[in-house]
């Protein structure tokens, strides 16, 4: 049974704290370039940073945070998030990043569930913010009282508005790896979002792992136009950067058209995507910047597996790696640098630091290799996965019954130990009698020309409790005309009878989260009604 072993910390435990990370870079390479907003910014040195980090930390103090305190951060992707980020750390307080695209009711149940001692905020997003504010405690904060509802220590004073005032800067430096550093929300695709507790050390572990999987060193640039408020912009480009004393160019959001210039102009050598990404930059025409890029390693989640090879072919790059985990974990499964995986395998088991099994849903009891299960999961070292559901012991509990977390994934093993991501729990649909995985279903429909971005999911049959047909929604490449005929016959070709989808549906766009993932609850909304059916044309 093979694992992935490669897996070693840059430093030892109790160094896995992002202020004396900051500090330590400081004082070793303080005029090397650590950040850039985008690649026409000018750059930021690591002595540079830690300076912005200390006076920020200092106003925020004079303002009334303490440690252990939550703090919001309500901002659009720049480096005064970043800075925000870190010197909300720095003074021992926990920072809680919201998407700056929520506001009402999303917005008003983010902050209810952290409770801040103080909200930061960009300009434009303030009167967003105060209907938040309002709905998340209508009738204000009586005195003794934080924003959002939960107690406050008295005596305090209250937090302050408008900007922090001048005050002594606080160096970050060293501190406790235990201590929760960050509250990081789930997407809520399939319900209200929970918001994620994670101390400095799995923060630290967690961007290890990606600075670990990618090999890299000082000498690389993270390229990275993820959101802040989601570990895919903060541990998968920010924080591997600062680990390693490399660089991170960070821009406001992803850009198919733009991918292939931004790295030319970026110098980036790595990156990561999430869902259809790379499909979409590979229906891109074909650029001079293509092959201009020092780009050698990504990572994606999930990879289609069929259009790996002609994405490194394109762009030069020799390192495509998956990976199956999640913001509550970690990364339990990676891939080996450079390894060509079985098709559709995600990794290896880092077994040094978590056991894993697939299990039965209902009875949690391991399934033999090659069957279909719940991803269970439980760290083998303290403090690399989170300490729980801020203000949730009953989410908490629930998740992680019978000593191991339950993903809520369905995945398999093989004999040789490669995991394979098989689809999301309350996604995967039974037709026939068979289990069906989303995924591999659109893999099928992605490998066709023109096809940009698909999703299946399940359309339930009236009367049929335990029966279901598979709607696929389908996103067209631009000035892409489809033959619906000739894609049923690639789908008979490409998926046992089963698998093909019975209706197609042929949308603008996919709803997402702004980190990418595909909101289904909506597609299954959707229906049928203006939907092709295939059978009826049979």
């Amino acid at each position: 049974m093979r694992h992935y072993d490669e897996m070693r910390p840059t430093r030892p435990f109790d160094g896995w704290h992002l202020p004396g990370v900051l500090a330590l870079q400081a004082r070793e390479r303080p005029e090397q370039t650590f950040l850039r907003w985008t690649d026409a910014g000018e750059p930021v040195s690591f002595g540079q940073a830690a300076e912005i980090v200390a006076q920020l930390a200092g106003a925020l103090r004079a303002s009334g945070v303490e440690p252990g305190d939550r703090v919001v951060l309500y901002m659009q992707n720049s480096l005064a998030n970043v800075w925000c980020w870190f010197a909300v750390n720095t003074l021992g307080a926990v920072d809680a990043p919201i998407n700056p695209a929520f506001f009402g009711g999303l917005l008003a149940h983010q902050i209810r569930l952290v409770k801040p001692r103080l909200v930061i905020c960009d300009r434009a997003l303030a009167a967003q913010l105060a209907e938040g504010l309002r709905l998340a405690d209508p009738e204000g904060p009586p005195a003794g009282r934080r924003p959002g509802g939960g107690p406050a220590p008295s005596p305090r004073p209250p937090p302050a508005r408008g900007r922090p005032r001048r005050a002594p800067p606080v160096a970050p430096a060293a501190g406790d790896p235990r201590a929760p550093a960050t509250i990081l929300y789930t997407s809520g695709t399939t319900g209200p979002s929970k918001g994620v507790l994670m101390p400095h050390a799995q923060m630290h572990f967690y961007s290890d792992q990606t600075a670990n999987i990618h090999r890299m060193t000082a000498d690389d640039v993270y390229l990275t136009p993820f959101p802040l408020f989601h570990a895919s912009g903060r541990v998968h480009g920010v924080y591997p950067a600062l680990l390693t004393g490399g660089a991170c160019v960070l821009y406001d959001r992803f850009s198919a058209r733009l991918f292939a210039e931004r790295a030319a102009r970026s110098g980036g050598t790595i990156t990561n995507f999430l869902g259809s990404m790379i499909k979409l930059i590979l229906d891109q025409p074909p650029s001079d910047f293509d092959r201009q890029s020092r780009l050698r390693s990504v990572q994606a989640v999930p990879t289609p597996f069929s259009i790996i090879e002609p994405f490194k072919q394109r762009f030069g790059i020799e390192n495509v790696a998956e990976v199956l985990g999640m913001t509550e974990l970690s990364w339990p499964v990676m891939t080996p640098y450079g390894e060509a995986r079985p098709p559709g395998a995600a990794g290896l088991l880092v077994a040094q630091w978590y056991d894993a099994i697939v299990a039965d849903p209902e009875s949690d009891l391991e399934l033999p290799d090659g069957q279909v299960g719940e991803f269970l999961v439980r760290p083998r070292h303290p403090w690399i996965t989170c300490l729980g559901y801020e203000n949730d012991p009953a989410k908490t509990a629930e998740t992680q019954r019978n000593l191991w977390f339950h993903t809520g994934d369905l995945a398999r093993r093989d004999a040789e130990g490669w995991f394979y991501f098989v689809d999301r729990l309350k996604d995967s649909i039974r037709r026939r009698g068979e289990s069906i995985s989303s995924f591999e279903v659109e893999e099928a429909l992605l490998a066709y020309p023109g096809i940009a971005d698909a999703a299946a999911v399940a359309h339930k049959i009236p009367g049929e409790e335990k029966d279901e047909e598979i709607l696929a929604c389908l996103v067209l490449a631009p000035e892409t005309t489809l033959n619906l005929t000739a894609l049923m016959a690639h789908l008979r070709r490409s998926l046992p009878r089963f698998a093909v989808p019975r209706y197609l549906r042929v949308l603008e766009a996919l709803p997402k989260t702004q980190s990418g993932k595909v909101q289904k609850a909506e597609l299954r909304k959707l229906g049928i009604a203006e939907a092709y059916d295939a059978e009826a044309q049979r």
